[in-house]
């Protein structure tokens, strides 16, 4: 121990910048495991969505369809800089398919707005519309 009473080698806060570096890759790999895990629930309902939809299914189980797809696009948002470019367009364009599938609500208006929002603006440009 030095004069303040931390370990040699240490910060202020007790830890060396190897357990930080350690701490900030496992904060990292939990990160994109909870990724791959949303982006695979996120495919497997949006399957059931579709083929929900292709079979003529009632409304409600549609409609239920598309709020849980939407549920796990809305999870996945916070860790879309983990996906490629191809991959956050794809799930921005599912997001406002399901949002368009599902009644007008403030929980729908508020995802639009977070889709629209400055921070993801670069992907409305009239050209990607146009598309």
């Amino acid at each position: 121990l030095n004069s303040t009473g931390t370990a040699t080698g240490t910060g202020m806060d007790g830890f060396s910048a190897h357990q930080k570096h350690l701490g900030a890759a496992f904060n990292r790999l939990c990160l994109v495991l909870w990724a791959i895990h949303c982006r695979d629930r996120m495919s497997e309902a949006w399957r059931d969505f579709c083929s929900k939809q292709a079979a003529s299914s009632e409304d409600l189980q549609v409609l239920q369809a598309a709020s849980n797809t939407l549920q796990w696009c809305e999870l996945l948002m916070p860790v879309m800089n983990l996906l490629s470019a191809a991959a956050r367009d794809e799930l921005a364009q599912i997001s406002i398919t399901l949002m368009n599938t599902l009644p007008l609500t403030v929980h729908t208006a508020r995802l639009l707005a977070a889709y629209l929002s400055p921070l993801h603006s670069e992907r409305w440009t009239p050209e990607t519309l146009s598309q």
